[in-house]
């Protein structure tokens, strides 16, 4: 949701910070460049986080991330009938991902175990950050809008164009081969191998 520009000129900026050496900033300015005829708002974006879940493999923090987004929205009234609203919006984002490790629960209730196997963790609940990637996502966006709209006596028409372009790609440690006893590892390692490490 972009708000709409004014008749106003106006612009401002915010900052904030936080643990996990969060740092963020936000600016916008708009307002009329042709007096009721058209108008604009541009809006950026930034936001650098280092993390707070350590990565006990990497002894590096996994859920960081950095942002940085911009928007511009452009109001023309060509006549008092018709108008045309464009958007143009860019966002490109890179962080931590995919850094938690699965827990193994053969037990549904009072169901045995259907490996024949004793897991002593299936009452422990951690968090073992073993992701051996570390950084793990990359996100870029472009997004385009044009809202065409006429007004008269009967009513309102308005066509609506749109192009969304997104490019993400992850990277996780997938392999199940994290060592640690309370994970798929070590389903693979102690069930399907017959208790031989797993390469």
């Amino acid at each position: 949701v972009t708000k709409m520009p004014t008749e106003t000129f106006e612009g401002g900026v915010t900052v904030g910070a936080g643990n996990g050496g969060l740092q963020k900033a936000n600016a916008f300015i708009g307002g009329p460049i042709v007096e009721d005829k058209l108008m604009f708002r541009l809006t950026a974006a930034y936001k650098e986080f280092d993390g707070v879940i350590e990565n006990e493999f990497l002894g590096t923090e996994v859920d960081f991330y950095e942002t940085k987004d911009i928007r511009g929205r452009l109001l023309w009234n060509i006549t008092e009938d018709f108008s045309a609203d464009l958007r143009v919006a860019y966002s490109d984002a890179e962080g931590g991902c995919c850094w938690d490790t699965f827990l193994f629960n053969p037990l549904i209730g009072n169901a045995p175990n259907p490996t024949g196997v004793s897991n002593p963790n299936n009452n422990r609940h951690q968090e073992p950050a073993m992701n051996i990637l570390g950084r793990t996502d990359v996100l870029e966006s472009t997004e385009v809008t044009l809202k065409l709209t006429w007004s008269g006596e009967v009513g309102e028409l308005s066509y609506i164009f749109n192009d969304t372009s997104i490019d993400e790609d992850y990277f996780a440690d997938l392999d199940f081969t994290d060592g640690v006893d309370d994970s798929l590892g070590w389903l693979f390692t102690n069930v399907f191998f017959g208790g031989l490490p797993v390469a």
